[in-house]
């Protein structure tokens, strides 16, 4: 029990690991550094690569939001092409086996 608290609390303790990225984050973070550069074609190219990036994104929405209306009404009209169906198949037709297999078998095809 007394080893176990040793360990959990010498991993506490313990600095975190390095990594390339952690190395590439202190480059950056000194000042005066080589890879801290104000270049404004840097900056332009940035600007440009948000804008682009925020036209797909709105572009990305409007579709999805066309697309869930037209797979929802598409999704209604199959439902109400299917009701009527069977509405006319009970009116038409009645308890016959055969004409009614005959009858799913013609609007089969048809569709």
């Amino acid at each position: 029990s007394c080893h176990r608290k040793y360990r959990v609390q010498e991993a506490a303790m313990s600095p975190p690991a390095k990594t390339p990225l952690s190395t590439m984050a202190k480059l950056f973070r000194k000042k005066g550094s080589v890879a801290v550069t104000l270049d404004s074609t840097h900056f332009d190219k940035c600007s440009t690569l948000q804008e682009e990036e925020k036209s797909i994104l709105s572009r990305f929405w409007i579709l999805l939001v066309v697309t869930a209306i037209l797979s929802s009404s598409l999704s209604f009209l199959i439902d109400r092409f299917t009701f009527a169906m069977g509405l006319l198949r009970s009116s038409l037709i009645g308890d016959d086996f055969l004409t009614v297999l005959g009858f799913d078998v013609f609007a089969a095809c048809l569709a």
